[in-house]
């Protein structure tokens, strides 16, 4: 990241203010980002900016902004909460030792209250059904069983209270329209509103400060919920001043409308400068040109309304034409990282903010019993309950790492599942530049940008295109080991080192399976130079391994495993590594086990990894991971042309496909494949161009006899 340990201060100072839940509602009043502005810029744009110019923070600008807008905020602190109370009353209890009203994931309700007065806090129009924040439906039933139809919507009903104040400046009327089947009962002022019509309501407002309160049973799933005032929608600038409590004078004057603008042209500035700046500081023109015009296509084909939410083969086949990429000319300083990212990474985010954006604001029902529905359960547990260390289960059966971070997403992103899509293709695009750096320092940059690509085509073709954003564990693992092998790359001081050993080890922590791969980021200590051949001759290249880093990722992953055991230790009384998880279930050996069907079964776990299918068998897109055992066994071998592919990557990429010998995935068809893509693909197209540099340069000798 540009701007040092300085600048990694800067951005989280500005992810936590801009994050920062605001009381004035506006474009960009952070969590939850429930905006489309907000959930872009904040959710995705700000993030990218951090890593790729960080040295915006070594502008006075962009200082004096930001300490700016953290003052707007402790200014908006001093007001009284905008928007409406909602509280949800199921018909029976839903959620595992549930102690008061269910919470929604708004983190501007009570959610630290084991008994919210809230569940969330309504500031806008809810006009569908998954608009309403009740995905703590996921969690029934309390007993851990599946759910039943009768547990959620349409087969049961939910009370739903809203209850604020509203500060009519002059008299008018106000309209509610509800679902069709959701009787309700509308009192403002004391007197109760009139129907008037189907599903709607009618009441004369006079000017002043009145007490607001709707009860609705929401029935079926119809739901509707939209008021407007003399025609003014609801949330909009010409709808009466709305807050949970009865405001303050401070709340009925000007400065609350000024603190609510200038937060917002503040926050937009300075998004925008930043961007700018970035743009200005890249300056080069040919590689944004390529960013925007690919950018451009592939938000025309990314999955939409537009086009029924379709991913056709065209849009995959875009995706792997950003390999043409490599032929866009780019000055010599700039064939880095972050040359590959605008080429090949700004095109794909793109992409995903566009194919992802229709689940803003919306919550998603999880299949009763599968591994996502069991992570969301427990991140409720943890970050809504307060079980932040038991993270729902004493042991870890289902893998342990993504229910902290599918509940930390839902924090900043409320009860929509964007989050989720924003963080898989981050993740993904990590695994797309490992696979570029690692190309690039043996073969050069042009391989490197076509090793980037592969790895997003093998997404887009293959299965694991399923599960972006499904809320399963393995994009995610794979994004922390791969920014960890990235970290060890451009080790050279101790700050980069402790970050590749933190990301390694929550990498494992992610999915336990990575284990070997977490301890093997230490091969990135190996020099880019020493070739597969110099495996059998380690005393010619020992002396230049950066030991350093090797011992900081190996210290780091042997501590992260010990407090892992603690852990166990501490609710189980079992000092075991394994204790609770699925290793004995999904173990390839099992007791009195012939070595005959130890090997097949062996084979058929890498086979189903390789392919990328389960049961296992031939997949054209599935050929750069096929052919990566024999080029790492060529290699290893001594094979022409093969024996001068990094040492490193071979012995990455089996440490990658180690996992699967050991211990065999069930379900999810391709699943598994991620963690190995990113190693096998920088391995398969590492040795394609040695051997198609090797060939060139005997050319060119032979031309030259």
């Amino acid at each position: 990241m540009q701007g040092g340990a300085r600048g990694v201060a800067w951005c989280a100072l500005t992810l936590l203010v801009l994050l920062w839940p605001a009381k004035i509602a506006g474009p960009f009043d952070g969590a939850p980002l429930d905006g489309g502005i907000e959930a872009i810029a904040l959710g995705l744009v700000v993030p990218v900016l951090c890593w790729f110019y960080g040295g915006f923070f070594k502008t006075s600008l962009a200082r004096v902004l930001i300490v700016a807008i953290a003052l707007l905020r402790i200014a908006d602190a001093q007001f009284t909460q905008g928007g409406f109370c909602v509280r949800f009353d199921p018909q029976r209890q839903i959620v595992r030792d549930q102690t008061g009203k269910p919470h929604s994931w708004d983190v501007r309700a009570d959610w630290r209250s084991p008994e919210p007065q809230c569940s969330a806090v309504m500031t806008e129009a809810w006009t569908t059904f998954k608009r309403f924040p009740v995905w703590f439906f996921n969690l029934a039933p309390p007993d851990n069983n599946l759910p039943t139809p009768d547990d959620r919507p349409p087969y049961t009903t939910l009370k739903m209270t809203v209850v604020g104040y509203l500060d009519v400046k002059e008299a008018g009327s106000l309209d509610l329209q509800v679902g069709k089947y959701s009787p309700t009962a509308l009192v403002v002022g004391g007197r109760a509103a009139e129907p008037s019509g189907d599903a709607s309501y009618r009441i004369d407002v006079a000017p002043g400060l009145h007490l607001l309160q709707a009860d609705s049973t929401l029935g079926g799933n119809e739901w509707h919920f939209n008021a407007s005032f003399n025609q003014q929608p609801f949330g909009s600038a010409g709808f009466p001043l709305m807050t949970i409590e009865r405001p303050r004078s401070l709340d009925r004057g000007v400065f609350r409308s000024v603190i609510g603008w200038l937060s917002t042209a503040l926050i937009g500035g300075f998004i925008l400068l930043w961007i700018i700046g970035a743009i200005r500081a890249w300056g080069d023109v040919p590689s944004w040109a390529w960013a925007l015009i690919a950018s451009a296509w592939l938000a025309y084909l990314a999955p939409r309304p537009g086009n029924e939410f379709v991913i056709g083969g065209l849009a995959k086949w875009s995706v792997t034409a950003l390999a043409f990429a490599a032929l866009v000319p780019l000055r010599e300083q700039l064939r880095t990282v972050r040359g590959a990212f605008v080429l090949i990474g700004i095109p794909w985010l793109v992409f995903i903010a566009v194919g992802g954006f229709d689940h803003l604001a919306k919550f998603s029902f999880y299949a009763g019993g599968d591994d996502q529905w069991t992570f969301q359960r427990f991140a409720y547990r943890i970050y809504l309950q307060g079980y932040f260390l038991e993270g729902g289960e004493p042991t870890f059966w289902f893998q342990p790492g993504y229910r902290w971070i599918a509940g930390a997403l839902h924090m900043v992103f409320g009860d929509s599942s964007l989050g989720e899509f924003h963080w898989d293709g981050i993740s993904l695009a990590i695994i797309a530049l490992f696979a570029f750096e690692a190309v690039r320092r043996t073969a050069g940059f042009r391989f490197g940008v076509i090793a980037g690509a592969v790895v997003l085509s093998l997404v887009m073709h293959g299965p694991p295109l399923l599960y972006w954003g499904s809320g399963l564990s393995e994009n995610a693992a794979a994004g922390f080991v791969y920014g960890a092998a990235l970290a060890a790359m451009f080790a050279n001081n101790w700050k980069l080192r402790v970050v590749a050993g933190i990301l390694a080890t929550l990498g494992f922590y992610v999915r336990l399976n990575n284990l070997p791969l977490a301890f093997a980021i230490a091969v990135f200590a190996i020099p880019a130079d020493v070739r597969a051949r110099d495996a059998w001759s380690p005393r010619t290249w020992l002396a230049r391994v950066n030991v350093r880093t090797a011992v900081t990722v190996v210290a780091a992953v042997a501590v992260g495993m010990l407090l892992f055991t603690l852990r166990t230790w501490y609710y189980t009384g079992s000092f075991s590594f394994f204790a609770g998880t699925t290793m004995n279930v999904n173990s390839i050996y099992q007791p009195g086990m012939p070595v005959g069907e130890l090997a097949r079964r062996m084979v058929d776990s890498a086979w189903m990894v390789l392919s990328m299918n389960d049961p296992p068998r031939f997949a054209w897109y599935a050929t750069p991971l096929i052919v990566a055992p024999f080029l790492a066994i060529g290699s290893l071998m001594g094979i022409p042309r093969l024996r001068d592919v990094p040492l490193s990557l071979v012995l990455f990429f089996l440490a990658s496909i180690s996992g699967a010998l050991v211990a065999r995935g069930v379900a999810y068809s391709g699943r598994f494949s991620t963690i190995v893509i990113g190693s096998a693909t920088a391995l398969t197209v590492a040795a394609v161009a040695t051997a198609f540099n090797t060939k060139n340069t005997k050319d060119a000798k032979d031309t030259k006899t």
